[in-house]
């Protein structure tokens, strides 16, 4: 079992391997890691975010126009953004900071937002921002706006809601009830007023999450082009929402499938292309590593880890599954065993009835897997706890991009 977990992780791209029984990753000892900047620790790895992007790219290279968007939300630290960037990647901005950091790095960007206020639309058109309106009174907003003199935007964006979506954790982005986007009918308003003002516009939707069959994505593009021609669209937006298998037996998503597909749909080079994806690019570019801090004996075992929901809220937030591999001792001898974290909630779980070897001791470094994407970015300071620091391993070295914070210092604050 051991090695089939190592071979596992291989299929998935993210380059593990044991030497001399410690596990290494991308050609650096992860427990040697954890030693040197201390746990918990997110490192990431250039060289898979490249290969994926690379993937995407070919797969998608038959489609005319096409243009690759990133996702910032999954992973804002700027080296992260730097190489992305590098890659002639645009950005993908849920908001105004994010925007920055897009700015900060010298991508393109869309700024991708809900629920607007007058403020952030006005800045926005002050910085010439391509805005993605997800609602009509979005738009109602920037015509206020422009009648009162602000700059005239090249480009906007028209988020939809189909009224249909699926997506993993029961977490569905279009449809009845869903907060994104605005009705076919109330676009069709939207898009008439706009090219009577001589903007352009492209339209948008993203309809789900964790997708993991290709013609989802084919249908919402088909539906996307057919909405665009027919209102007079430049550009469509088919958002993320590419599948990641995070267990061992799940498989990659065919995206060469999804790319062939959508090249293939009648008069598609007469619009520009569009995928935005986040963890796609980042979730098997990251691992956490943390410490056991002790193990209670119980049946099953539970062990307690240095890192919690504070570190990575994923598994407390929506029970998503992580790989957890014990990277100092080699996985044999497995039995079923409960990994927690330290933070006084009973949600705060990483996985229960896990296989973890029956020899692991307090002092061992654990490795989770594929959590280069919504990890960091969604930690917190809960119980008063400080934030990991992160490194980025290139071509065998590894350089820190975010120190730790210091409790005392960062999160205890002194009155004036």
């Amino acid at each position: 079992m051991a090695n089939g977990l190592v071979e596992a992780c291989s299929a998935f791209g993210t380059n593990f391997y044991r030497k001399g029984g410690k596990l290494h990753w991308c050609g650096v000892n992860l427990e040697d890691l954890a030693r040197r900047y201390g746990t918990p620790l997110y490192a990431y790895a250039s060289d898979e975010v490249r290969r994926r992007i690379k993937v995407l790219k070919n797969a998608f290279g038959a489609i005319p126009r096409f243009h690759l968007m990133y996702a910032v939300k999954a992973n804002n630290n700027v080296e992260i953004l730097k190489l992305i960037a590098s890659e002639g990647v645009r950005f993908d901005c849920a908001n105004l900071n994010e925007a920055a950091l897009a700015m900060k790095v010298g991508a393109p960007y869309m700024l991708s937002g809900i629920f607007y206020t007058r403020e952030e639309l006005e800045a926005a058109l002050r910085l010439k921002a391509t805005v993605n309106l997800d609602d009509p009174a979005a738009w109602d907003l920037v015509k206020e706006l422009l009648s009162e003199g602000a700059p005239r935007p090249k480009r906007l964006f028209i988020r939809l809601n189909p009224g249909w979506g699926r997506g993993a954790f029961s977490l569905i982005l279009g449809g009845e009830g869903s907060k994104f986007g605005m009705k076919p009918d109330d676009a069709r308003i939207v898009a008439r007023e706009i090219g009577d003002m001589g903007i352009e516009f492209g339209v948008h939707a993203m309809v789900g999450s964790g997708i993991f069959d290709p013609s989802h994505f084919i249908r919402l593009a088909s539906f996307l082009l057919d909405f665009a021609l027919d209102v007079g669209a430049v550009a469509i937006d088919f958002g993320g929402g590419f599948g990641v298998p995070y267990k061992p037996d799940e498989t990659e998503l065919d995206v060469r499938a999804i790319g062939d597909g959508i090249a293939s749909l009648p008069n598609i080079e007469k619009v520009e292309v569009y995928a935005e994806p986040g963890r796609y690019l980042l979730a098997s570019a990251g691992v956490l590593l943390c410490k056991i801090c002790s193990i209670k004996r119980t049946d099953p075992p539970i062990v307690g880890l240095d890192g919690g929901m504070n570190v990575l809220m994923r598994p407390a937030l929506y029970k998503a599954y992580h790989e957890i591999v014990n990277v100092t001792r080699p996985m044999s001898d497995l039995i079923p065993t409960t990994i927690v974290g330290r933070i006084c909630e009973s949600t705060d779980e990483f996985g229960r009835d896990r296989p973890f070897p029956s020899a692991s001791e307090a002092g061992d470094v654990v490795a989770i897997l594929h959590a280069g994407a919504y990890g960091y970015v969604m930690s917190s300071n809960y119980n008063s706890t400080a934030k990991p620091a992160e490194v980025l391993i290139e071509e065998g070295s590894v350089r820190l991009i975010r120190p730790r914070e210091e409790p005392m210092r960062d999160i205890v604050k002194s009155s004036p």
